[in-house]
């Protein structure tokens, strides 16, 4: 009988497998116990496994990007306008031109900072998403792996017993004929 690789086993378990391939592998598991047995085997450390918890990661620090450089722009603004007035108006006119400045770069600065921060915001939680994301797949990947182990580990076990075994026969064997 042919049996299917431990690869395919896996992939089966895992439901990585093509319909055609799901099939085939299906219908062999039907007439071979030893792959059923095997299959089963790793369905259970599967469940077993999906049954631990795995600790939760240390928060790692994420900084934003900082909106002060709009107020910088701002203040630089500001001053331009200001120095601009009081070489170029007379002193009437530049205390009406300094109030006008003043409130619009005021309402312009506020709407910047908002815009800039609602931006940041956004950014953030892009950035949450991402880490989530990259975390929720290592966490797969780490189990995927960690079952992987297991089922190899579980199979060397089995064939070492099996091994250690014969050589506890063969070492019987060869005392009852001295």
């Amino acid at each position: 009988m042919n049996h299917p690789s431990k690869e395919d086993l896996i992939s089966l378990l895992y439901k990585e497998v093509s319909r055609e391939r799901e099939s085939e592998l299906n219908t062999h598991l039907q007439s071979c116990a030893a792959c059923r047995t095997q299959l089963s085997a790793w369905q259970n450390v599967q469940v077993d496994l999906g049954r631990s918890r795995v600790p939760a990661h240390a928060k790692r620090p994420l900084v934003p990007v900082s909106s002060f450089k709009w107020a910088a722009v701002a203040v630089i603004m500001l001053t331009i306008g200001f120095a601009w007035g009081r070489f170029n108006l007379t002193q009437g006119d530049a205390g009406k031109l300094r109030a006008q400045l003043q409130t619009e770069l005021r309402d312009d600065l506020n709407l910047q900072l908002k815009a800039s921060h609602e931006a940041d915001r956004k950014e953030f939680i892009a950035m949450l998403r991402d880490v989530e994301e990259q975390r929720l797949s290592e966490y797969r990947q780490l189990r995927k792996d960690l079952e992987t182990v297991a089922v190899v580990a579980d199979e060397k076990l089995s064939t070492t017993q099996r091994a250690l075994n014969q050589l506890n026969l063969v070492a019987q064997s060869d005392s009852n004929n001295r």
